[in-house]
């Protein structure tokens, strides 16, 4: 079978999103990607794939990752031949929530000093560039998708993600018992030890959807650019989030089927409940001895992003500098959210940060955070603001999602601290 154009009879504002396996603009109620406790489809594939190995040619072998909205995809290079050409194997087990069926195909391919096209007619337009950590990074035409991809030892027992997921127990106890807390890692090469990134997931969009408390959420993309500035990266799940721990209690109401509540006193509590899981990961790995205790690079997306500030506003963490994609602790909707969000967000600080913005974000108006920036500056912080326009309607909350907007400036971002 060949590839075809699933997406051509969508709706403009969806059809940028089917064609690059996204599903941002159809998951808006989240303020992280959440995909739903649904197990993920089988990836079709021949009934053989002969790999010829060229031991020239970092390319040749099977590669297996995820496009960003989490759908998986496979690429067999089967053959190297003369002229830089290729014969592959793409297969993805397809999205159903987007009407992208699971499939497979044999194309042909092209290379070109680090990078591997597929070509013919018809095919999808991917790039596949091979990264400084020896994973290779997927672009979808026209920078509509984005995917991370590495190498694999087999077909029977395959690692999409790329990272390493366990369990970490940690000095918090709750109901009389130690808590662990569920984390995925993304090394660099090499043995180490290596400085530690640590990047904060968000909340759950309103909270309401109880279901949505056990995704786990890591971003292999994000991680790739971070493990290629030499750090072991690990995404923590918080208490009562993904496997971990715990109840999940960051700042609900005294009902909490009516979700986060707006009620500034609990909702505080709740920022500060989970700082205390990041500090006990922290504690926990930095333990470890192919990790070392320098200060740590904080990171996170919506709350993650928040909490990455407070952390390093407070000093107990010594921290190396904050990467902020879309921070805020409570939707802008809120009529108490100017107070809470300066709360968590604004204490004084010298630790530079990036502020990572994009425009049409339902939770956070770019208003609202420049005006948590300004007030974050005043207090002393160091950093910079950026807002970036995203593909389709209402997506700036997923600007992480588009690294071609923000990896050269949190590169040089990350270059600067090391100086």
């Amino acid at each position: 079978m060949r590839d075809r154009d699933l997406c051509a009879f969508r709706p403009a504002p969806l059809k940028w999103a089917c064609r690059a396996a996204l599903t941002l603009c159809l998951t808006v109620v989240s303020s992280t990607f959440s995909y739903g406790q649904i197990m993920p489809a089988p990836i079709p594939l021949p009934e053989k794939i002969d790999i010829i190995p060229d031991e020239t040619s970092a390319f040749s072998g099977i590669w297996a990752g995820e496009w960003t909205g989490g759908m998986r995809v496979l690429l067999a290079v089967e053959q190297i031949t003369e002229g830089n050409r290729a014969r592959v194997v793409y297969a993805i087990n397809g999205r159903a929530i987007a009407n992208i069926p699971p499939q497979w195909a044999r194309h042909d391919a092209v290379i070109i000093g680090d990078t591997l096209r597929l070509t013919g007619k018809g095919v999808p337009k991917i790039a596949f560039t091979l990264s400084p950590t020896g994973r290779l990074r997927a672009v979808y035409e026209g920078d509509q998708g984005f995917g991370i991809l590495t190498r694999q030892d087999d077909l029977e027992n395959l690692n999409w993600s790329g990272g390493t997921r366990f369990m970490i127990e940690t000095d918090l106890i709750e109901n009389a018992g130690i808590v662990r807390l569920d984390v995925t890692t993304f090394a660099p090469p090499g043995d180490g030890p290596f400085p530690l990134a640590i990047v904060n997931h968000g909340s759950t969009g309103r909270g309401t959807q109880a279901d949505r408390f056990t995704s786990n959420w890591a971003d292999g993309r994000l991680a790739d650019v971070l493990n290629a500035q030499g750090y072991i990266v690990a995404f923590p799940m918080r208490r009562g989030r993904g496997k971990s721990d715990g109840l999940y209690d960051e700042g609900f109401g005294n009902d909490r089927s009516k979700g986060y509540t707006c009620t500034a006193e609990q909702s505080l509590a709740g920022a500060e409940r989970a700082a205390e899981d990041i500090r006990a990961v922290i504690t926990s790995l930095q333990a470890q001895p192919h990790i070392t205790d320098d200060p740590v690079l904080l990171a996170g997306v919506s709350r993650g992003g928040a909490l990455s500030l407070k952390l390093a506003a407070e000093g107990d963490i010594p921290t190396r500098g904050v990467i902020n994609f879309v921070g805020g602790w409570i939707s802008d909707k809120c009529p108490t959210a100017t107070r809470i969000n300066t709360a968590v967000m604004t204490a004084k600080s010298d630790v530079p940060s990036i502020w990572i913005y994009g425009h049409e974000d339902a939770f956070y108006a770019i208003t609202h955070a420049q005006q948590i920036f300004e007030k974050y500056k005043a207090n002393g912080g160091t950093g910079t603001f950026s807002a970036y326009d995203l593909p389709g309607s209402g997506n700036g909350h997923w600007v992480h999602a588009f690294p071609n907007l923000w990896e050269k400036p949190v590169t040089d971002f990350l270059t600067d601290l090391s100086k």
